[in-house]
């Protein structure tokens, strides 16, 4: 089992990101996690926004939902007070902007 875990993260197209954006709704569908906030990271904007990119991956998994995209702050926000915002982390000191 551990094989095809290793194998599965080294391969491109193989489901990892629409995973990825998938588990928050174990969080962001529940009236009791409010305050939930969560964070999606890609290298550079362009991944973040472009075609099969978390931005439309979110759009289509987590509309059925409710949440609403809102461009200018690149979040969803959901009916539950929940957020997940999607950033681009492109140079060394762009991990500055993470913490706290």
């Amino acid at each position: 089992m551990g094989e095809k875990c290793s194998e599965l993260h080294n391969k491109l197209g193989s489901g990892k990101s629409y995973l990825g954006v998938m588990a928050f709704l174990q969080w962001v569908t529940r009236p009791e996690m409010s305050q939930f906030r969560g964070v999606i990271l890609r290298r550079t904007m362009v991944q973040v926004t472009g075609p099969g990119g978390p931005a439309e991956t979110g759009q289509e998994l987590y509309q059925p939902f409710g949440a609403k995209w809102r461009v200018k702050d690149n979040k969803f926000v959901f009916p539950s007070g929940a957020t997940i915002v999607c950033k681009g982390c492109e140079q060394e000191k762009d991990k500055h902007n993470f913490q706290g």
